[in-house]
């Protein structure tokens, strides 16, 4: 079954003396399911989980750590009550290889984790299903191609397959005169949401190195995972997107 499991107080977040490589993980409690859909309760955990440890539990599922990758965060147990966790490649309704996992047989989904170019984890706070994370550049100096025209932009490197609903903010990078941006679930204004701001700037933010003559936030259900829609008022070069956050 893909209704696999049910946690409360779930909190995943980067270890903080090696933030690169773990991340702790506490629950008050969680049910898991074993592959024939039968439920079991485990208690309340704190755990750190590794990638860079051996494999199995609290670490990799099967085979080597990798760079520019999104690892879903399986929880699993045993018949005993024993329970850990594992970072894994596998899709969130297929589970974790069990090669390493002798014994386990109760496993869900809790999360996911951008392993980057560096092979060092983003740094997330997640709370049950929401997370928030460090500013994730999707687009920035950029322009749809025809001035008030839907473009469609993957953004599989900031937005997790995972994610239901993203989080962020969109604006104008011009810091003398502001131009409008929008984003949207498609081609057709679903979920429309804009940044209007034509005019002079009277001051500037910075978000990840980007400076904002004006900025909005958004929050916004994916109608295509890992995708979304955009145009811009102009096409100058002046228009960025960035990612805080999702949820599952």
């Amino acid at each position: 079954s893909s209704l696999r499991g049910t946690y409360d107080n779930l909190k995943i977040i980067n270890n903080g003396g090696a933030p690169n490589s773990q991340l702790d993980v506490s629950a008050s409690g969680i049910v898991l399911r074993n592959s024939a859909g039968n439920p079991k309760d485990f208690a309340a955990f704190a755990v750190t989980m590794n990638i860079a440890g051996a494999l199995g539990a609290l670490g990799l599922d099967t085979g080597v750590e990798a760079g520019l990758t999104w690892y879903n965060i399986f929880a699993v147990g045993k018949e005993d009550g024993t329970f850990s966790l594992t970072f894994s490649t596998a899709a969130r309704t297929a589970g974790p290889s069990f090669a390493n996992l002798a014994g386990y047989t109760y496993w869900c989904f809790v999360g996911t984790i951008y392993n980057n170019n560096s092979s060092n984890f983003i740094s997330i706070c997640q709370m049950d299903k929401e997370v928030a994370c460090e500013p994730l550049i999707g687009i920035s100096g950029s322009n749809s191609a025809v001035a008030n025209t839907y473009d469609n932009l993957s953004l599989t490197t900031v937005i997790p397959p995972t994610a239901r609903a993203v989080m962020g903010i969109i604006g104008s990078t011009d810091t003398g005169t502001q131009t409008g941006v929008g984003i949207a679930a498609d081609a057709n204004d679903l979920g429309a949401q804009a940044h209007n701001a034509d005019g002079a700037s009277t001051g500037t933010v910075n978000i990840a190195g980007i400076n904002f003559g004006g900025v909005s936030s958004f929050r916004m259900l994916l109608k295509t995972a890992q995708n979304v829609w955009w145009k811009t008022a102009t096409t100058a070069a002046n228009h960025a997107i960035i990612i805080t956050g999702w949820e599952y």
